[in-house]
């Protein structure tokens, strides 16, 4: 007894599943430019299979010698057992990567689940629906055309979904005809790549911005070289200046280098903070004790207000100790003179969390630019930053941000022009003992 065929309309569905689950095998093991192909190649056959199983078609034999065509008994022969295609089916639904099979008649015949979620916008089905209707992009038409005519290409093209805008990296390929002389149906196989994508991005501009920011200090250090080698041998007064310009410059470029150093192990290491318990105290103490230049210079103040049960914390001092002395240092610079930097701790909203608050009264930060201050190398302006003496490397609050997200938390700003700032730090898993959950929390120094 001949086992009965798939229900019409089935077919390619499991096609596409099979396709879905080895690539999703092959590529855990296998580079993107090795694992696409595989993947492709096991498409085509699983669809011819199952194409000759759906149609009760017995294997192709050759008209002329009568004897069987060895690719029809390869097809025949990886025809899935009935267990499988439910198996292929999960697998192929929970990969990330979107798969579409078109029809010889042009419209979609099926849909992976990211595919249908990605397209299928308010509640419209992708089945049935036209090349052009889903991706109007001139790069898919040609990859499209191409793979009917029997290539297979791929290209990148951004595609606007119904959550964002993605790049995906496209690969058509043609699969088997139906008959002698038509079309043939179309695999479509879109693999978002944006990620990949912005971090090429962001390490080119992170480059560009580290040789412009080395360009500035370098230049002033060879211009004053110049100028003592040439003209000033006989005045005390502008050597001295001079030297003092080389020895600021100098200073700058060493705590570019160390930021850049430290920021780079941030975003890099990978590896899980090393929690322990930390006195609160005797760390801010270490910071008021390295932050003293500063503090006496414009004559300011740290207070410290730590709620019961926070005494002693859980986390990384390493880390945690970063996280403040980047703070208070910048607080510092922006504060008005003769007032105080407060630092805040509370119970955070959770049982285990805790709540920092780092309150300065000072120039605040305009609320346009309040969204891209943990940019990196991003200043806001020389209203704000003042004279070269406080200008940092514009680096301190990208770091800070890396540093908090290492330890699970989140960092936030809350500012008003000309009157004061608060950075807002919540650390997860910190606490140790228990204390109340909602405290009546210190509002930002605003006025």
């Amino acid at each position: 007894m001949q086992p009965s065929a798939p229900a019409p309309g089935s077919i390619r569905d499991i096609a596409v599943l099979c396709a879905g689950a080895i690539a999703t095998g092959a590529t855990a093991l296998l580079p993107l430019s090795s694992a696409i192909p595989i993947a492709l190649g096991a498409l085509t056959v699983g669809y011819t299979a199952l194409a000759l199983r759906s149609s009760g078609k017995r294997p192709v034999t050759d008209s002329t010698s009568g004897s069987r065509n060895p690719a029809a008994l390869m097809t025949a022969r990886s025809i899935p057992t009935a267990e499988q295609p439910t198996g292929l089916h999960h697998a192929a639904n929970a990969s990330d990567d979107l798969l579409l099979v078109f029809s010889a008649h042009g419209p979609v015949s099926s849909a992976n689940a990211a595919a249908s979620d990605f397209f299928g916008a308010g509640g419209i089905g992708v089945v049935g629906r036209a090349i052009e209707d889903l991706l109007p992009q001139a790069e898919i038409h040609d990859l499209y055309e191409s793979a009917r005519a029997g290539q297979r290409r791929e290209c990148e093209v951004a595609i606007t979904g119904r959550d964002a805008r993605r790049i995906f990296r496209a690969i058509g390929s043609p699969l088997p005809a139906d008959a002698e002389g038509q079309s043939p149906p179309v695999v479509l196989l879109l693999r978002d790549v944006t990620a990949y994508q912005s971090a090429l991005r962001l390490g080119g501009e992170f480059v560009a911005s580290v040789s412009h920011e080395l360009r500035t200090p370098l230049a002033s250090i060879k211009a004053a070289l110049e100028t003592l080698e040439h003209a000033v041998h006989d005045d005390p007064q502008m050597t001295h200046k001079l030297l003092r310009m080389i020895d600021t410059n100098v200073d700058r470029l060493e705590a570019l280098t160390a930021d850049v150093l430290r920021l780079s192990q941030l975003e890099s290491s990978g590896q899980a903070p090393d929690l322990t318990e930390l006195e609160v105290r005797p760390a801010f103490d270490s910071i008021d004790v390295l932050l003293d230049p500063l503090f006496s210079e414009r004559k300011l103040h740290l207070e410290i207000e730590i709620a019961p049960g926070l005494e002693t914390i859980r986390t990384d001092p390493r880390l945690f100790e970063l996280v403040f002395k980047n703070l208070i240092e910048n607080a510092g610079k922006f504060a008005f003179e003769n007032t105080s930097i407060r630092v805040a701790a509370q119970p955070g909203d959770t049982p285990d969390s805790s709540r920092w608050r780092v309150i300065d009264r000072g120039v605040g930060i305009p609320i346009h630019h309040q969204p891209r201050i943990f940019d990196r190398f991003y200043q806001v302006d020389t209203a704000r930053t003042g004279t070269s003496k406080r200008r940092g490397t514009g680096l301190g609050l990208a770091i800070v941000q890396n540093a908090v997200r290492a330890l699970g938390g989140n960092i936030r700003v809350e500012s008003v022009w000309q009157q004061g700032t608060t950075m807002i730090v919540d650390l997860p898993n910190s606490r140790t003992v228990s204390s109340p959950s909602h405290p009546n929390l210190p509002e930002a120094a605003s006025s």
